[in-house]
């Protein structure tokens, strides 16, 4: 049975600012040569090399390859428990290093900055969808988009927990204000 034309407007008001999104992100990694097309990576920036071992760790642990808190191999057996509270959580975003080639990592950070985008532009869209319910969509699409391309964002990549932080800052706002409205 083919959906109705309604059903697919839906649909393309629901993913439409996490599209728009992910193709002006590719865009920016097509146009500077950055993987997946080219062979220029993002983990050259200023201190971004100490996050490398914490991503080492995180691909040891999801492989079953090191411990969860210490591991000898990795950052020179530091507790990655104590790093972990500066620069890395667990988050489910790590899942993505699965799917990643141990030896591929560091040219998989850009497409791991992508996904974290994708998901600060869904969460936002949904916190506006809760809130703003009388609310054009385009406008709610426009603020979402925005929320996952702000400079701030941008410039922060570099430090993953506050990736995980704005991800889940618009349902955490959505959860308090249900909780300070209905009390549940």
């Amino acid at each position: 049975m083919l959906k109705s034309d309604d059903s697919l407007k839906k649909y393309f008001k629901a993913i439409c600012p996490a599209l728009t999104v992910s193709l002006i992100f590719l865009a920016i990694l097509f146009g500077k040569g950055i993987f997946p097309f080219g062979d220029e990576t993002i983990d050259y920036y200023d201190m971004g090399q100490i996050n490398a071992p914490l991503y080492y760790h995180a691909w040891d642990v999801l492989h079953g390859k090191a411990s969860l808190f210490f591991d000898w191999y990795i950052n020179e057996g530091q507790n990655i428990a104590m790093a972990a509270s500066n620069q890395w959580n667990l988050s489910p975003f790590i899942l993505f290093f699965i799917f990643v080639p141990r030896v591929y990592l560091m040219r998989f950070l850009s497409l791991y900055i992508g996904l974290h985008l994708v998901g600060l532009t869904v969460a936002m869209q949904y916190f506006l969808y809760k809130m703003t319910p009388g609310t054009a969509w385009y406008y709610r699409a426009t603020f979402a988009a925005g929320y996952g391309l702000c400079g701030y964002t941008l410039t922060h990549y570099t430090t993953p927990t506050f990736l995980d932080t704005a991800v889940f800052v618009p349902l955490l706002m959505l959860m308090l204000f249900r909780l300070l409205k209905y009390g549940y």
